[in-house]
């Protein structure tokens, strides 16, 4: 034995997993992000949706030569989602008995995204509708950081409504600078700073707007002041700074209803700002810096 051999530990070779077969007589398996999850599919399937995948898998590229069912070609997807890669492979495959009909915002996100990077999104809403059932949905979330990760998702898969509902549900629950909720996560779009500057704007209307029907009052009495006090009108969240000013009656409600009220008020108030047209941001006016009137209503519905 070789001295620089000697008390060496042979470590035996681990066994591959066998993949997830999406495609049982697939001809490609990828293996998908840091977890390495593989994911046997075919190659038909994927490049008759995605001209990035018909590019890869072509003639033209290695990955794409000699593709057989009996001996896999097997491709390294390192910087992808596994599991928004699985649930966009079982779609193309319309393998949707496997795909949930709801999924949180994190995952929406990592969905969209890779839509996006292969560009998938516009083959799958025409030959599959409806095949993603319930994604992009605003319904019950207040978390700010949810609401941004939301918005991102629906910026890039060009979802004006869904846009529209997540930055305006965001400048109410929003305390903070909205540059800071970037902080933390890489860019994922060329525009961020600019949508951020454009909440900020928007939303400081929206305070000058709560603020001004105290303002105007012919008689100021100190029970506005200690309202405009307590609202701490630059640093507390839009819904709360709502409360603070109209939220009167709180006090005669048991503590069961009062989070309903709460609510009621400041759904009511919004309710009336977007009647005023003041809602959430447009994504043309976000993607092109353009002024609202400058272009068509029309251009935001891209699917």
């Amino acid at each position: 034995m070789d001295a620089s051999q000697a008390g060496e530990i042979i470590k035996p070779a681990v066994p591959e997993s066998p993949p997830v077969a999406i495609a049982p007589d697939g001809d490609v398996i990828f293996v998908v992000g840091d977890e390495q999850r593989r994911l046997k599919v075919h190659s038909v399937f994927l490049r008759t949706v995605s001209p990035v995948f018909k590019a890869m898998l072509g003639p033209h590229f290695r990955e794409g030569a000699n593709l057989s069912s009996d001996r896999p070609t097997v491709i390294p997807l390192p910087d992808d989602d596994p599991e928004a890669m699985e649930v966009l492979f079982n779609v193309v495959h319309y393998r949707l008995d496997a795909v949930k009909k709801r999924y949180d915002v994190e995952e929406m996100l990592y969905m969209a995204i890779a839509l996006d990077k292969y560009d998938l999104t516009r083959a799958l809403r025409l030959s599959i509708p409806g095949s993603i059932p319930g994604w992009l949905q605003c319904d019950g979330i207040q978390d700010p950081d949810q609401l941004w990760k939301l918005t991102k998702a629906s910026y890039i898969l060009h979802k004006a409504q869904t846009f529209w509902t997540a930055t305006l549900w965001l400048i109410v629950y929003q305390a903070g600078s909205f540059y800071r909720l970037n902080d933390d996560a890489e860019i994922i779009f060329d525009h961020e700073e600019r949508l951020a500057a454009m909440l900020e704007e928007r939303r400081s209307r929206l305070r000058l707007e709560l603020v001004c029907p105290f303002a105007r009052s012919n008689q100021p009495h100190k029970g506005i002041v200690n309202k405009l006090d307590a609202a701490q009108i630059s640093t507390e969240s839009l819904d709360s700074t709502i409360n603070a000013l109209f939220g009167d009656n709180r006090a005669s409600f048991s503590p069961a209803n009062a989070a309903k009220y709460a609510k009621d008020v400041v759904e009511s108030k919004i309710e009336e700002f977007v009647a005023r047209g003041l809602g959430g941001l447009c994504l043309t006016c976000v993607r092109t810096g353009e002024d609202h009137q400058n272009h068509d209503k029309d251009k935001n519905k891209r699917f």
